[in-house]
């Protein structure tokens, strides 16, 4: 069963590489593990700037465009500041809700993660945590604790 689960996640995850805006038709029920851009697709050159703020309290105007956001990264979130990504809780601390986004990307890039907060650049297609999990059992991740915005990353860049 699990096997069958990330044999599913990862055709779901394969689907959105390629720019399919739809999960694919799946017979069984099945988990999100996981979720990257492709960079050939969207990358520093073809993104579109956009703050932190402006995407997390407006995610709805910036779902499925391609997007660079400068931020704090920790974990599997991106934060306005250090001092937020600082704050106890911070990845689903509903105090920093809108100063926060969470990060999906390969599992190379999600264990490349500093532990420390650290200026980076992520650039990546933007998504919502609701629309996220659709006809799926269960979203892993960020999106798994908190709602909200996420980018499923192409690229990540240290400032």
């Amino acid at each position: 069963m699990m096997s069958r689960l990330l044999s599913l996640a990862l055709a779901l995850a394969a689907a959105l590489q390629t720019g399919q805006s739809a999960a694919p038709e799946l017979e069984d029920e099945y988990a999100i593990v996981t979720v990257s851009s492709d960079p050939q697709k969207c990358n520093l050159a073809l993104a579109t700037k956009v703050e932190l703020r402006t995407f997390a309290t407006e995610p709805h105007e910036w779902t499925g465009k391609c997007l660079a956001v400068d931020g704090y990264w920790v974990g599997r979130a991106l934060f306005a500041s250090r001092l937020d990504a600082r704050q106890r809780y911070a990845q689903s601390n509903d105090a920093v809700s809108r100063r926060r986004v969470g990060i999906y990307g390969t599992t190379e890039l999600l264990s490349s993660a500093p532990r420390v907060p650290a200026a980076y650049t992520a650039i990546g297609i933007a998504g919502q945590c609701k629309t996220l999990g659709e006809g799926a059992i269960m979203v892993m991740g960020y999106c798994h604790y908190t709602g909200g915005a996420y980018i499923a990353v192409a690229e990540m860049h240290r400032r």
